[in-house]
């Protein structure tokens, strides 16, 4: 081990930071689960979604996710804002997942075909949420 990595583990954090990353990551974990196992419920159940396409929708966007992740992870990485390596995604990028929560179970039909938008809707979802994760 080098001694860079030595002293980082030797820094203890503070009671006060250990909580305030408990308590967001604890926020941010029962938000994005309560979606994610509601939302199967509600696409089959409520909306009338069989439950063929809601899996087969659910599938193809996880794939979309599985690229996308770390394209938008090694950005991160690669830039740092005017606030900081990863703050400034953090202040900003959280208000396009809570503007996108309401969509994601309205049951309003504006095209025709109302499974092309309910499945662009929950596309959105996860690609908004990994901005602020």
């Amino acid at each position: 081990m080098n001694n860079a990595a030595t002293a980082s583990a030797d820094v203890k954090l503070p009671w006060r930071q250990k909580f305030g990353w408990a308590t967001g990551d604890f926020a941010q974990n029962l938000i994005y689960t309560t979606i994610s196992t509601y939302l199967l419920f509600f696409y089959t159940n409520v909306y009338g979604l069989p439950a063929a396409d809601a899996a087969t929708m659910f599938l193809i966007v996880r794939l979309i996710d599985a690229i996308n992740d770390p394209i938008v992870g090694t950005f991160i990485d690669k830039h740092t804002t005017r606030f900081g390596k990863y703050r400034g995604y953090l202040l900003y990028m959280g208000l396009p997942p809570g503007g996108n929560g309401h969509p994601l179970f309205s049951r309003a039909k504006p095209w025709p075909n109302g499974q092309a938008y309910l499945r662009l809707r929950y596309l959105r979802w996860p690609v908004r949420y990994l901005h602020d994760g």
